[in-house]
C-alpha cells in the first residue's frame, strides 16, 4: 500500500500544482515581476537618495534585492564578514585611517575593542556594520556614480542601535551614491526617511512609493505627512507594540510623507 507524501497532501490541499512545469513556470513569473520591480526603482530613485524596501519575512524583498544587483550595473553590494576573517576590524577598510574610523564610527563601530577585534570574531550585529562600512568605502573609490545595495539591512540590531545607524547612513547617501536597503523592519522608515518606499507583500504586487504618497498596504504604519507642523505630536505605530505615552516623536520635518491613508481616530468622549 502505497503512502501519500505529507508534500503532495499540502499541494493538493491548497491547490498547488504537482507537475514539475508548473513549479517553474511559477519561479520564472516570480522573477520576471522581480525584475519588471527592480527597473522601475533603479529608475525612480536619483543620485542622492535612498530607497527602503520591506515587508514580511518571507515576501520576496531578497529576490527584489537579486534583481536589482542585476538591473543596476554600477553598484556595490555589502557582503557578509566570514568567519574565518582573521585581520582586525580596523584594517578591514583600505582607506586612510582617519576615513576608516569616520565610517566605522558612522556604521556604529566607535568602541576601540572591536576595532582591534579579528572581524571573524565580531558578534553577528557587528560583523553587519561593518559589512555597511565596507561597502560604503567601496562606493567611495568607485569614483563614480554608484549605488549601494543592503540586504537586511540592521536586520541583527537592537531596535535602538539600528536608529542610530539608519540615521548615520541617511547622512552618508549623498551625490553620486545611491542607496538601497532592504529590511522587515518597518520602524526603520523613520531614521533612514527613504525618497523611495517600496512594500512587498506575502502574495500581490508590490507598492511602490515616492514622497507624499499615500501608503495603504503596511499594517500598523502611520507616518507624518511633510505638511504637519513641527509640534504637532506623531504617533507611530507597529503591530504588536503599543507606543508609550514618553516616547519621543522621532521624525523630522522633512520626514517622507508616507501615509496610511486611514481616517483620523474619532475623539473619546469624556
Amino acid at each position: 500500500m502505497s503512502v501519500t507524501s505529507p508534500a503532495t497532501l499540502i499541494r493538493a490541499r491548497f491547490g498547488i500544482p504537482m507537475e514539475y512545469h508548473a513549479s517553474r513556470s511559477r519561479t520564472i513569473a516570480l522573477h520576471a515581476a522581480a525584475a519588471t520591480n527592480a527597473t522601475e526603482i533603479h529608475h525612480r530613485l536619483t543620485t542622492g537618495e535612498i530607497a527602503f524596501i520591506t515587508g514580511p519575512s518571507g515576501s520576496g524583498k531578497s529576490l527584489l534585492m537579486q534583481e536589482l544587483q542585476r538591473v543596476i550595473h554600477d553598484s556595490v553590494v555589502a557582503t557578509p564578514i566570514p568567519d574565518r576573517a582573521r585581520k582586525p576590524t580596523i584594517e578591514m577598510l583600505r582607506s586612510s585611517v582617519e576615513s576608516r574610523l569616520r565610517l566605522l564610527s558612522a556604521c556604529g563601530l566607535a568602541d576601540a575593542h572591536p576595532l582591534v577585534t579579528p572581524a571573524g570574531r565580531l558578534s553577528d550585529g557587528q560583523k553587519a556594520r561593518l559589512s555597511i562600512a565596507q561597502a560604503f568605502e567601496n562606493a567611495e573609490l568607485f569614483n563614480n556614480a554608484c549605488t549601494i545595495l543592503v540586504d537586511e539591512f540592521c536586520s541583527t540590531l537592537d531596535r535602538t542601535t539600528a536608529a542610530s545607524v539608519a540615521t548615520s547612513v541617511r547622512r552618508m547617501v549623498r551625490t553620486p551614491l545611491r542607496l538601497i536597503c532592504a529590511s522587515a523592519n518597518d520602524d526603520l522608515i523613520e531614521h533612514l526617511r527613504p525618497d523611495v518606499l517600496v512594500y512587498v507583500p506575502l502574495e500581490g504586487t508590490p507598492e511602490i512609493l515616492t514622497r507624499n504618497d499615500t501608503c495603504t498596504a503596511i499594517p500598523g504604519r502611520s507616518c507624518p505627512n511633510t505638511s504637519e507642523s513641527d509640534s504637532q505630536e506623531t504617533r507611530s505605530t507597529v503591530p504588536g507594540r503599543s507606543v508609550s505615552a514618553k516616547e519621543r516623536r522621532t521624525t523630522t520635518p522633512d520626514s517622507p510623507g508616507f501615509t496610511t491613508g486611514l481616517p483620523p481616530p474619532r475623539p473619546s468622549s469624556v
